[in-house]
């Protein structure tokens, strides 16, 4: 198991300490996200656990992506058993280690679980010549895969498609960086503007998205694929209008990367949290957490982690 290294901050200067006040009290939530070999889980007191985990086969695991539900009070995890290239998605009962199977998929994916606990969204079939995967549901009641939609763009494909509370609608990056909502079976699809990563929020009303570029380039005759610097938006699902919200590219904190990520709600919808990778090989892997609040969009960087690989953070009510 390797070692997994994470500083919790204090208040900071320029700060009037409220924000991280208001989230000490909060003693019933819990920032968990995974390592290359771990699921960590923070407490917002500032403590920290590792997770250990129970496998049949004690299988080595290497994780890609993790959900929560929020009703069932389970995880749902994206892994690999390291150096096999078998992918796998398995689910975990908050209380209990234990990991279950629930589908293999022919590659990493992105997952992302619906509110009712009815069904699991996620990415597979990279196509190498396009660069794109195909987004697919998982019914848990039926236990069967349903396609949604083919060859979305990889470079959106990263981030976990987001649901509607309702669990009937979800919201994702489809092509041409088009954002859009579709029923939970792919039935209509609504573009609301461009941009990705998009973000559903706890009540319903808004979406927040990055306006900045992302796709796949050609450098030094390579192909690979790119974030550059973005800024955060919410587009209001009442009248559809749009607002600032945070500048996400680098320069905050030296050495950052402008690689910032999907943003994630608390699970009031009070605060929302969001997550930037240095740069170099002296701090490869390492990543600050940021935490905003709505109201006066007074933010703070809440942690620094090293070992963190790009996948998502769940900010749950345990």
């Amino acid at each position: 198991m390797l070692v997994v290294i994470v500083e919790v901050f204090n208040i900071q200067a320029g700060s009037s300490g409220s924000l991280l006040l208001e989230l000490r009290k909060k003693q019933d939530w819990v920032i968990v996200f995974s390592t290359r070999q771990n699921i960590v889980w923070l407490e917002m007191d500032g403590r920290v656990f590792l997770m250990p985990l129970e496998t049949k086969g004690k299988e080595l695991l290497y994780f890609h992506s993790i959900s929560f539900c929020p009703r069932t009070k389970e995880f749902a995890l994206s892994c690999e058993e390291y150096g096999k290239g078998i992918f796998r998605i398995y689910i975990m009962k908050l209380n209990d280690r234990r990991l279950r199977q629930l589908v293999t998929v022919s590659s990493p994916t992105s997952i992302s679980w619906s509110p009712d606990g009815s069904k699991l969204a996620f990415y597979e079939n990279y196509h190498s010549t396009s660069k794109t995967m195909d987004l697919f549901l998982f019914d848990l009641s039926l236990k069967r895969k349903i396609l949604i939609c083919k060859k979305c763009i990889f470079a959106h494909a990263l981030f976990p498609v987001s649901w509607a509370p309702d669990s009937k609608r979800f919201v994702f990056s489809f092509k041409n960086r088009s954002i859009v909502i579709t029923t939970d079976l792919g039935k209509s699809f609504q573009e609301l503007t461009k941009g990705d990563a998009p973000s559903w929020s706890p009540d319903g009303s808004m979406i927040v998205y990055r306006d900045g570029l992302s796709g796949i380039r050609l450098m030094n005759n390579v192909t690979e694929y790119f974030i550059d610097g973005h800024n955060y938006y919410t587009i209001s699902l009442k009248d559809f209008s749009k607002r600032f919200l945070l500048n996400g590219k680098a320069g905050l904190w030296k050495w950052e990367s402008n690689f910032s990520y999907q943003v994630v709600w608390s699970p009031d919808g009070k605060y929302i949290l969001y997550y930037r990778f240095y740069e170099g090989l002296k701090y490869k892997h390492k990543a600050n957490i940021y935490i905003m609040r709505i109201s006066d969009k007074e933010q703070i960087k809440f942690a620094s982690v090293l070992d963190m690989l790009p996948g998502q953070i769940v900010w749950i009510h345990k």
